[in-house]
């Protein structure tokens, strides 16, 4: 499995509800882009305070790096980023785990 992690900063005119719309929909992205296996998204703890102020986590999982190489390219996640979510966003931190360890 391949993970593709994103920190976000919004905007201050970004409420709580829709920033995390604005993730919901990123993340159906799945229904148009075939190689997404996987989404998870949601907000910080508050009760921790090593987050350099990122509130908000976006994780997509996918079978390979070639699988995540085709979707950063895909047009519907480059309209969507473009049209829709470049404007609510101050920051963001992308992390590429290509080899994960996962034990249970």
């Amino acid at each position: 499995m391949y993970k593709h992690i994103i920190l976000f900063k919004f905007q201050a005119f970004v409420s709580q509800t829709d920033a995390l719309e604005l993730l919901r929909q990123l993340g159906e992205l799945k229904r148009q882009i075939l190689e997404i296996k996987h989404y998870s998204y949601g907000m910080n703890d508050s009760d921790n305070a090593h987050n350099a102020g990122f509130e908000y986590a976006f994780v997509m999982e996918f079978r390979s790096k070639q699988d995540r190489d085709a979707y950063q390219i895909n047009e519907h996640h480059q309209a969507f980023i473009q049209d829709t979510l470049n404007a609510a966003i101050s920051e963001a931190i992308v992390f590429d785990m290509g080899k994960v360890e996962e034990k249970r």
